[in-house]
């Protein structure tokens, strides 16, 4: 009787197709870009500018591909972004015309870090999505999906081609909560793996990246032909919960004076000139120490010397594959069979950056069109915005402030943030 009190709760708008068994899968493709500031600002046009932690996503490869200031044996970075979709009401996050769940409450986060040594590096990328789909008082659904991205990475090349492999790993929960009680509903784990590469080639103004990832698949109830059906508090489980493949191609070039690519060997090789030129000099002993100082020195004159002014622009496509008997994970909770996934389906990512005040204010724009997973609805434009903002210096590092903004119909999306000022 509870369960069925649950499933009237719902605000369901078409019961013509109701789920009555568990012959379906939970496609869990993620329609709106989500990332760091960066990533959001330029439309998720990422795949040839992944860098570090944040970029795992996007490309493996990012674990070793260094910027241009990061000259030094040893790098390591730290990434922490917070957001709020559906700010103003406009919370369609499954791009299902409105239809269904009122999603809300969602709240986004990822966190990671990288440890580079010299051209290996590698690292780890957790991202959280939470909201809660409310039923009527006292009750609610509680979602969450978590995916990881681990991987190691290698530069060749001198760093001008990097090539990473790694696992895309995803847990998803979905439990039902009322007064004094919590009923999980799915819950899974899965692994799929996933490749990248990004070529950068020195003193060229262009950047090529290249990610696929493998499908990620975990059963969740038994196949409903010949072993019955599997609900819980009324609601009949999914198979099977289900990320497709992905391929993702990006290109990005950047005008101006400032470098777009660099070799990160460059600076080691200059060590063995510093040590003969020092070699007849007094107190040889401690040459290789000095050599060291004159590497660094020089690499950091020349950071420092760049010049700021840029424009960066970068694009990627994007193809998802199928979901065979695929539902949105709101029509499961909504318990009814809206097809979606049925079919491969592609997004295209334009993304645009520049230091407008050197080194004080960086703006960004974009525009992506989100892959149409629902086969009754057209794929959604986005616009996107951003800023990077220089504010004050802590401990040695200076500080920058950031704003985020994501537009689409029915969906947008919020977010502010803190990072070092490179």
């Amino acid at each position: 009787m509870a369960g069925l009190l649950v499933f009237a709760a719902l605000p369901l708008s078409v019961r013509a197709q109701p789920i009555t068994g568990n012959d379906f899968e939970v496609d869990a493709v993620d329609g709106p870009v989500l990332g760091s500031s960066r990533e959001v600002g330029m439309a998720g046009a990422y795949t040839a500018l992944a860098s570090g932690a944040s970029g795992a996503p996007f490309n493996p490869a990012a674990f070793a591909a260094r910027e241009i200031y990061e000259y030094e044996p040893w790098a390591w970075d730290l990434t922490l972004s917070y957001f709020f979709p559906g700010v103003g009401g406009a919370n369609d996050f499954f791009d299902n015309g409105r239809r269904g769940v009122d999603t809300s409450g969602f709240q986004f986060a990822d966190i990671g870090g990288r440890l580079q040594y010299r051209n290996a590096g590698a690292g780890l990328l957790v991202r959280t999505l939470n909201y809660r789909v409310p039923l009527g008082t006292g009750t609610r659904f509680n979602v969450s999906l978590i995916t990881a991205h681990v991987a190691a990475a290698y530069g060749l090349l001198d760093g001008q081609l990097t090539v990473g492999l790694g696992a895309r790993v995803a847990s998803m929960d979905v439990a039902v909560v009322r007064l004094g009680s919590n009923d999980s509903l799915v819950s899974f784990t899965g692994t799929g793996a996933e490749v990248g590469a990004i070529l950068g080639l020195a003193n060229m103004p262009f950047r090529v990246g290249l990610s696929a990832r493998m499908p990620v698949d975990s059963r969740v109830a038994p196949d409903a032909v010949g072993a019955g059906t599997t609900q819980v508090a009324g609601l009949f489980l999914p198979r099977s919960v289900h990320l497709p493949w992905e391929i993702e191609a990006g290109f990005a070039w950047q005008l101006g004076p400032k470098p777009l690519n660099s070799r990160y060997l460059r600076y080691k090789r200059a060590e063995p000139r510093v040590l003969r030129a020092l070699a007849g000099q007094a107190g040889a002993e401690d040459a290789a120490e000095r050599a060291q100082s004159e590497v660094e020195r020089e690499a950091r004159v020349r950071s420092r010397s760049l010049r700021r002014r840029y424009l960066l622009l970068s694009g990627s496509l994007l193809l998802i594959g199928r979901t065979r008997n695929g539902v949105g994970l709101d029509a499961f909770l909504e318990q009814e069979r809206r097809p979606r996934g049925r079919r491969i389906s592609f997004g295209v990512r334009l993304g645009a950056e520049a230091e407008v005040v050197p080194d004080w204010l960086k703006l960004r724009a974009g525009f992506y069109v989100e892959p149409a997973r629902q086969l009754d609805v057209s794929p959604r434009p986005h616009v996107t915005a951003g800023m990077d903002l220089r504010l004050f210096s802590v401990f040695g590092y200076t500080l920058r402030g950031t704003v985020t903004i994501d537009g689409a119909p029915r969906y947008a999306d919020f977010g502010l943030g803190l990072g070092i000022w490179h």
